[in-house]
């Protein structure tokens, strides 16, 4: 029997955080679930002993070279088997009762395709905010900046995923790229939360320089997709 949601876990130099990331899911109050961790050839990781688990629900798909965040997590939607899908990177954390609360959010809301919840650096301040529902205004707002954040913070309906996948071209930005084109769904907006890790590396010339080419990559792929007449 298929579980209720599918866990997809990026993974990618991670060995500091993975573990406790991992405590975080294979806790939750709801445990109808499978966890598929998408490792993504970490170059001298030692990734044999961070997986060490008797949990029977984690399952791990290896990529035979790194290819980025979004790849991963195209892989993990495409070996996933649960009628949710939820993703969660290897360094956030999710509240003990987020997966209940996601798919109690579903079943009373039929009509809901992405579940989107609160998320909290780990000071305790809030990363996102909720939106006006009315599919008009949200979907304006969305078109000009990402107002939903991170992807640990966001479940979906499976099949919402069959036909728009994550951007391979896109590094960054990628999941931002990935709600633009979904924006005539049904978003709905919970008090559901989750906690996002900033780390230092985010202010190093090296990664300064990867924002910058994806905010140009992602600038245009957004330009192209308006011009289709799909993002008005």
């Amino acid at each position: 029997m298929n579980p209720a949601i599918s866990v997809i876990i990026p993974y990618y130099n991670g060995a500091k955080t993975i573990g406790q990331t991992l405590k975080s899911v294979c806790k939750q109050t709801f445990g109808d679930c499978e966890i598929i961790i998408v490792y993504d050839c970490t170059p001298n990781d030692a990734f044999a002993s961070i997986f060490e688990t008797t949990e029977q629900r984690v399952k791990i798909l290896r990529s035979e070279e790194n290819s980025g965040p979004s790849r991963a997590r195209n892989v993990g939607i495409q070996q996933a088997s649960g009628k949710l899908i939820c993703f969660l990177d290897a360094d956030d954390l999710w509240h003990a009762d987020y997966l209940q609360k996601v798919n109690l959010g579903f079943q009373q809301d039929l009509n809901a395709d992405v579940l989107c919840s609160r998320g909290y650096v780990f000071t305790g301040q809030r990363l996102t905010r909720p939106l006006n529902n009315a599919l008009g205004v949200f979907k304006q707002e969305l078109i000009w900046s990402n107002q939903i954040g991170c992807p640990s913070g966001v479940a979906f309906r499976a099949e919402i995923l069959k036909t728009v996948k994550f951007d391979e071209e896109l590094r960054l930005y990628e999941d931002y790229l990935l709600y633009t084109q979904l924006a005539d769904c049904n978003f709905r907006f919970t008090d559901n939360y989750f906690f996002y890790r900033v780390e230092g590396q985010n202010s190093t010339t090296a990664y300064k320089q990867k924002f910058e080419v994806n905010q140009k990559l992602l600038l245009k792929k957004k330009l192209d997709y308006d011009e289709l007449g799909t993002g008005e």
